[in-house]
Parts: C-alpha cells; structure tokens; sequence
C-alpha cells in the first residue's frame, strides 16, 4: 500500500487540516508506521491517551495540578483525605519550545465529548505549531478525516435553505446567499460570517448588468442620506423597476416609523412602485415556526405610524405567517409575506433539476410550474398549520 510506505497522503491532509480523526486496524502497527514517517520529515511526535484528559488546553500546554492515582482518596499522613496534589509540566511544552512542528496523535480519542474535540480544535487554531491525530476507534483498514468533520453533527446543513453545506467539506460559496441560519446552531462556532462590499460607483453597472426586475433595499434608522444615494444610483443605471422594497427593522423609541416617513418624502420623486418591509428579526434567527410572531407583533405596534404604501412581513416569516396573522385579525393589513428561506427551502429540488440542465427555473416550463403549486401551497397547506 503506498500510504503505508511514503504516508504522503496522510502528511498532506494533516498540514491542510491542522487536526485529524483516525480510524486505524484493531491489530496496531498503521500508527507506528505513520510516525515513524511524520518524524522523518520534521515533525516531533507525542503520544498520550485522551483518558483523563480535562481541560486539553491546560493539560498540554499549561502548568497544571493532578492527585496521584494510587493516592485516591486515602489519607497520605498530612492531615488531609483527599490525596496529595502535584504540580505538572505541560506535556508539549519541551516539544513546541524547540521550534519544531509538532504531531500529538491521541489514543482512545473515542472517550472524548464534543466540547473536548472542539477544545483540541480550538487549539490547532491558536498554535500554529501543533497539529493533533485523534484515534477514534477501529476499522478494517486505515482511514481519517478531518476531526471537525468527526466531532460535528453538522446541524447547519439542515437547516441551510439553499443547501450550501454539505455532508463533509466547507460552505459552498456559489449556493451560499448569506442568511445567517447556519450562525446560531454551529455547536463549534466553526462557521464565519464574511462580508462583500462593493464600491458605490461600481453600482449602476452591476444593476446594468443584471437587468434586476425588482430590488430589495436595506435600511436602518439614521441612514436616509445613504438611501438617498442609494437611489441615484439606481437612477443612474437604468433599470426599469417594477418594484423596489424597502426593508426596515425596529429601532430604538419611534426611530423606526420617523425614518420610514423620511424614505417616503425621497421615494416621491422615484418612477417605480415601492412597499414597505417590516423585518421582524434577522434571518439568521429565522429557524422553527414560532419565528413568525415577532413580524407579527413588530405590524401590531407600528402599523397605525407608518406612511402610506403596501406592508410586507419578513424577518422570521414563514409557512405559518398567514394563520398568525389570521389570527389576530391583520390578514387584509399586508400586501405579502416575504417566505424567503422558508419558499426556497421548498422548491430548492427543482432549482436544482434546473440547474442541471443548465437553465434558470423560469426557463423550464415543466419545473415552473410546479414551483408555482408548491409555492402556493405555503397558503393552502393544512399540514403545514401548528399551533404554537
């Protein structure tokens, strides 16, 4: 086997990766082999179990305590029961001093939780030096992969309406459209957010480019200057419009509606229709049905003190929007509801059919169509009702 006779294929994954869980022979040797490897080409080596490990951070690298086993909980003849403590080197300390990189491999990695994978990663993270083999149990043959691949249900992937990650690797950046759901349930905070800004000027020839038929724009309280040029600039690219959104989220006192009539007084000169978007809160808390009542209640409050135009709900909305409004008597309140991950979530089969053939959704009249009925579904569906 070639692994076993250059180890090149392991030693390029680990420096890629930083850290990595092994599933290795029950009969022993592959770690042998791999070591023996790893020190000739560089790396000091260390081996340890992860039984008994604690805080992995204070246990490798920190001056730590720790009670004699065999002491227990005997009495050792100094007035105490509780064993005699004793000061600890840090394990890697020799071995990073030197200047070398360095190679933990861990037996018995399988004893360990979540959050000690997860210390061990953020480790990795913090010392550029260290890199770490985890053994997470046995296998007929030898095989890795990546320990925050190991030590992660992966939660954002179900949540992630376009299905921009995948069962193993990074984000898809190409699916990837920035709703923020994968942030809150990432139980390692493996998952960044990255912002792309583009120059004001570059603007009128992207939305020349493009040929948008309608535009969502976002906006906060104290920023109607920045909304203003914003406008310009889409004046000045050409586009003809059928609809501009303007997205507000709740401010601070009355912020909010005294901002929104300021957007109104420079939307008057504009030559295309608008509505208002209340966004009741992020999309990256937009998870579970409940979410929909903070729109809800964001309409309850401001409704009477916004300026004339249509209403549309966002920000937690979803398949159960319409019977919470229903419900409080607001149905005929709002000229739509902003379904975004909730409606993408649902058609991202046929986006994906469509994508195949290499045409958009609209140019596929067979998937069009039942775009549309499932979309209409998110009306209609009773299955779909909760009451929460």
């Amino acid at each position: 086997m070639p692994l076993l006779l250059t180890g090149r294929a392991f030693r390029r994954d680990l420096e890629r990766e930083r850290a990595l869980a092994v599933y290795a022979p029950l009969e022993g040797g592959a770690e042998t082999r791999l070591l023996r490897r790893l020190r000739a080409a560089g790396y000091r080596t260390e081996l340890t179990s992860a039984r008994g490990l604690g805080d992995p951070e204070a246990f490798l690298l920190g001056l730590h305590g720790v009670r004699p086993p065999h002491l227990g909980h005997h009495c050792v003849g100094r007035d105490a029961a509780v064993g005699e403590v004793q000061l600890v080197m840090p394990q890697l300390g020799p071995a990073l001093a030197s200047g070398a990189p360095v190679v933990l491999w861990m037996l018995e990695g399988q004893v360990l939780s979540s959050a000690e994978q997860a210390s061990l990663l953020a480790l990795c993270e913090r010392e550029p030096r260290l890199h770490m083999v985890v053994e997470l149990g046995g296998s007929r043959s030898l095989r890795w992969k990546p320990l925050r691949a190991a030590a992660c249900p992966r939660p954002c992937a179900k949540v992630c309406p376009p299905l921009a990650i995948p069962a193993q690797g990074p984000v898809l950046a190409e699916r990837c459209y920035g709703c923020g759901r994968c942030l809150p349930v990432c139980p390692l905070g493996l998952i960044e957010e990255r912002s792309m800004a583009l120059a004001p000027q570059a603007l009128p020839a992207l939305l020349r480019q493009l040929q948008p038929d309608a535009i969502e724009l976002h906006t906060h309280p104290g920023r109607a200057s920045d909304f203003a040029e914003r406008l310009q600039q889409i004046e000045l690219s050409g586009v003809a419009l059928q609809l501009l959104s303007v997205s507000c989220p709740e401010g601070p006192g009355d912020a909010m509606p005294h901002h929104l009539w300021q957007l109104h007084q420079l939307l008057q000169g504009c030559r295309w229709p608008w509505l208002w978007q209340l966004d009741g809160r992020p999309m990256s808390g937009d998870i579970g049905a409940g979410t929909a009542q903070a729109a809800v209640n964001l309409l309850q409050r401001r409704r009477g003190q916004l300026p004339p135009g249509p209403l549309q709900l966002a920000g937690g909305t979803n398949h159960d929007s319409r019977r919470r409004l229903e419900r409080e008597g607001l149905a005929d309140a709002v000229a739509g509801i902003a379904y975004g991950g909730s409606a993408r979530k649902l058609i991202q089969p046929l986006l994906q059919q469509a994508q195949a053939r290499g045409q958009a959704l609209r140019a596929c009249p067979d998937l069009w169509g039942q775009a549309l009925g499932q979309l209409q579904s998110l009306f209609c569906r009773p299955e779909l009702v909760r009451n929460c």
